[in-house]
């Protein structure tokens, strides 16, 4: 039976930059290989230490590949700072460069003015709204604001409108299984941190441009989505070849 004890170890961190964590909407690897360089950086009382991928990846049980790519994400996101062979937390949150939720306090939300269905199972959420059947206002960061639907016509659209991108992440499994490889645990997460990065339309596009090309690979469909994502052919220089321009980008093929 595990006993942990913060005798034998902890992490310090002040409460207002990890709550900040929450908020983030990054695809699943990045969030995981963020925490792992706190870990390895915080952990050990100090702002940036020297951490391998492959130290990350013995400690993830992710791909060092992978662990690269997510790396590079979090620095384009500004999460992590470099300082000359080390790593480090970007603890200037308000620097972030990732999406981020907006807070919805439900403290803020009187009990007896507002009906305890307005916030349920059939809330809609949009663009960091909440949006109800009952056409009520809400509090959120103390202040007041309408909800958006105010007839069944909009609400019928909403609903539309993410039954399409359901649908389209269907095709996507669908087209990749049928003209790449059958779907493991790893791939599926791979393929969901694409839709989270690009958007489903976007990776299908690739996917679909990926058979067009015969660049039947993740590492091609992703090379696709970095130039601009439409299902082009990436422009491979004529002297190189796809493997090539593939570790030119950064990308293990």
């Amino acid at each position: 039976m595990a006993n942990p004890q913060v005798e034998n170890g902890h992490t310090k961190i002040a409460n207002e930059l990890y709550e900040a964590s929450f908020r983030v909407r990054i695809p699943i690897y990045d969030y995981i290989i963020w925490h792992c360089i706190l870990r390895n950086t915080y952990g050990y009382h100090k702002k940036e230490n020297w951490v391998s991928l492959s130290r990350i990846s013995e400690m993830t049980g992710i791909q060092i590949s992978n662990v690269a790519r997510s790396k590079r994400n979090l620095l384009n996101n500004n999460m992590i700072i470099t300082k000359d062979t080390n790593v480090g937390i970007q603890k200037d949150y308000t620097r972030w460069k990732c999406k981020m939720a907006t807070t919805i306090s439900t403290d803020t939300i009187p009990t007896d003015t507002v009906p305890k269905d307005t916030i349920s199972r059939d809330t809609i959420p949009t663009d960091n709204k909440i949006i109800s059947r009952d056409n009520k206002k809400i509090s959120r960061d103390n202040k007041t604001v309408s909800v958006e639907i105010d007839n069944k016509d909009n609400k019928d659209n909403i609903k539309e409108n993410l039954k399409g991108e359901q649908q389209i992440i269907s095709d996507i499994y669908k087209t990749f299984e049928d003209n790449y490889q059958k779907l493991t645990q790893e791939v599926s997460s791979q393929l969901n941190d694409l839709i989270d990065t690009y958007t489903a339309d976007k990776v299908l596009k690739a996917i679909k441009g990926g058979v067009k090309y015969n660049g039947r690979n993740l590492a091609y469909i992703e090379a696709i989505l970095k130039d601009k994502g439409n299902g082009n052919k990436p422009a491979v220089n004529k002297t190189m070849s796809v493997a090539e321009f593939l570790k030119s980008r950064g990308i293990d093929a």
